[in-house]
C-alpha cells in the first residue's frame, strides 16, 4: 500500500514527459502542435498545485521506512508512534 500513496500524483509528471516526446516526434501541419502545448501548460499547473501533497507523502513514505528499520535490543520495550 505503500508504494501507491504517490503514484497517481507521479505518473502526472510522466505524462508531460511523453507528451513532450510526443510532440517532438509530431509532424508540424499536425492538429497536436497546437493541442498539447495546452495540455502541458493543464498538467504543469496541476503539478504545481499538488507539489505540497507530493512532499507529504514522499515524508510519510520515508517515516514507514524508518519505522520498519528500527531495531531495538532484546527484552527492550519502546513505544513508538512514528505513524503519528
Amino acid at each position: 500500500m505503500k508504494n501507491f500513496v504517490h503514484r497517481p500524483v507521479a505518473r502526472l509528471a510522466r505524462y508531460e514527459l511523453l507528451l513532450s516526446a510526443i510532440l517532438k516526434d509530431s509532424p508540424h501541419s499536425h492538429e497536436d502542435k497546437e493541442t498539447i502545448p495546452q495540455v502541458q501548460e493543464v498538467l504543469k499547473v496541476l503539478l504545481k498545485e499538488t507539489e505540497t501533497g507530493v512532499t507529504t507523502a514522499k515524508d510519510r513514505v520515508e517515516i514507514w521506512q524508518y519505522n520498519e528499520n528500527l531495531v531495538f535490543k532484546p527484552g527492550e520495550a519502546i513505544v513508538r508512534c512514528l505513524y503519528d
